[in-house]
């Protein structure tokens, strides 16, 4: 029976991690494909961006863990691992972008309110209503649902990926 200490180190042993960079360069194929395809839609306003999240980054993710295997992977158990880390490197990654991007508009929403504030009270002495603020309805909730199980599936798909890539391996050596 491994303890925990041995099992990381074991875990260690087989990441790769030259393979699984090299899987996430080539896994932004699938956004510049997407691009082709809902690009149009973004612009005309008919598909919401944050929807395109959940139709790019899972085969991006897929197709990266695919690769990442059939670069390094020499068995079933090197596929899972290499293409779990590299969707646990991705994830990582987005969610400090996301933070970044959270922690700007945080910024810039608290020094434009003051503004709409004023701009609303001078309004109402028009009586006229500039309250755009006051219309916006957000579901937290929904979107941390749909944020956590989109991280769920990522984490799952890399690792299939990883296991797909070794078996399309097995099944051409065979032939």
């Amino acid at each position: 029976m491994l303890n925990l200490n041995e099992l990381i180190v074991k875990i260690n042993q087989k990441v790769n991690i030259t393979a699984i960079y090299i899987g996430l360069v080539t896994s932004l194929i699938v956004p510049a494909i997407g691009l082709f395809i809902f690009g149009p839609g973004l612009l005309s306003g008919e598909i919401q961006i944050s929807n395109i999240l959940y139709y790019i980054f899972p085969p991006m993710i897929l197709f990266g863990g695919f690769i990442t295997s059939l670069i390094c992977c020499k068995n079933y158990s090197d596929g899972l691992i290499n293409g779990g880390f590299l969707a646990l490197i991705f994830v990582f990654n987005l969610a400090l972008i996301i933070g970044i991007i959270i922690l700007i508009l945080m910024t810039v929403i608290g020094a434009v309110s003051p503004l709409i504030n004023t701009l609303n009270s001078i309004a109402s002495i028009f009586s006229q209503n500039l309250s755009p603020l006051s219309t916006i309805s957000f579901d937290f909730g929904g979107y941390l649902i749909g944020i956590f199980l989109l991280t769920v599936l990522i984490l799952i798909l890399g690792a299939v990926g990883g296991v797909l890539g070794v078996w399309v391996k097995n099944v051409i050596k065979a032939i």
